[in-house]
């Protein structure tokens, strides 16, 4: 990749962090913060990884993202989909672009994140909407099973 390319990568890279750090509110950005915090050093250890693929790195790191967004909660109470969604998505970049200082690198990870980023979030979250479904209704079976061998008769 020549530096030319890389330039301009870096350039469009810029272009969309400002684009979206600008369309967060400031709760959203006060939930990023916490949430980078959080993530940063596992993710780091994840990024840094020499034989993880490049997908995977992204996979792994927004999973972590997303576990970690599920149990915050706002003073109005649990953070709408929207907006997990958004945070997630800005601070899988921003990982990004703090922890991988070869810039050839993170300019690749960059660009496989914006690609690939939001439909693998997104099929993190159906999948994860359907198994909680199914745990519902096998812990359902399960516990009615249970109580009618403890109810007397």
């Amino acid at each position: 990749m020549s530096k030319v390319e890389l330039s301009y990568i870096k350039e469009k890279v810029n272009d969309i962090k400002i684009e979206i750090v600008n369309t967060l509110t400031d709760a959203q950005k006060s939930v990023l913060k916490v949430v980078y915090d959080k993530v940063k050093e596992s993710s780091d250890l994840i990024l840094q990884h020499p034989t993880l693929d490049s997908a995977l790195k992204i996979t792994q790191m927004m999973a972590s993202i997303i576990k970690l967004l599920e149990s915050v909660k706002l003073q109005d109470g649990l953070l709408g989909g929207k907006d997990k969604k958004l945070i997630a998505l800005e601070v899988g970049k921003l990982l990004i672009k703090d922890n991988v200082k070869d810039e050839e690198k993170q300019a690749v990870l960059l660009m496989i994140y914006d690609s690939t980023a939001e439909a693998l979030l997104e099929t993190m979250i159906d999948v994860s909407q359907h198994l909680n479904v199914k745990v519902k209704e096998v812990t359902g079976m399960c516990c009615d099973g249970l109580m009618t061998l403890f109810k007397k008769n």
